[in-house]
């Protein structure tokens, strides 16, 4: 299931088999509806840069927004996100990383259920986190293959479902 193949103004899905395949896909998309430019959805990391990428050539047949004050990497990055969520005056969760704090500091920091996030989201997973319901957890799944590169450890967000939020939309200059 996909947010985008959701959408009440979606008319089908296409598989594609990569990323050639899929920028063949766009661009004669955008032919096809040349000389209007069409409106593209990323709905995770990995589409995301994947039109940073490709913005020269996917420029010329979609709307383009850029990335504007910062890059696409530094959006999805946890860290810089958080940091971009903080200066715009954003409540954040309580949050350590793995540079800053040694595993013993945030388990006995922290309160339990926690979430696990690696710094960098990875597809090839099953979900983006992990919950840790105490230290013991914590410790196990900091050594798990996908957070050797760098985690976060963050407060979790209590329900009800109404206390999170999340938006996919398209302005125009209207």
């Amino acid at each position: 299931f996909s947010l985008s193949s959701a959408s009440k103004f979606c008319k089908g899905e296409e598989i594609v088999g990569g990323e050639s395949e899929l920028l063949d896909l766009l661009l004669e998309c955008g032919e096809a509806a040349a000389p209007n430019r069409l409106v593209i959805f990323a709905e995770n990391d990995t589409y995301l840069l994947f039109l940073e990428h490709y913005q020269e050539q996917l420029a010329q047949f979609f709307l383009w927004w850029g990335p504007g004050k910062y890059t696409f990497a530094e959006i999805i990055d946890k860290r810089s996100m958080l940091s971009i969520a903080k200066d715009a005056g954003l409540d954040i969760p309580v949050t350590f990383y793995s540079d800053n704090h040694s595993v013993k500091e945030i388990g006995t920091e922290l309160v339990y259920p926690c979430i696990v996030k690696p710094c960098f989201t990875q597809n090839n997973y099953r979900t983006k986190c992990e919950i840790a319901t105490n230290q013991e957890g914590l410790s196990r799944i900091l050594q798990g293959k996908r957070f050797e590169s760098g985690y976060m450890v963050q407060e979790i967000i209590q329900g009800p479902v109404e206390n999170l939020y999340f938006y996919m939309g398209y302005w125009n200059k209207k």
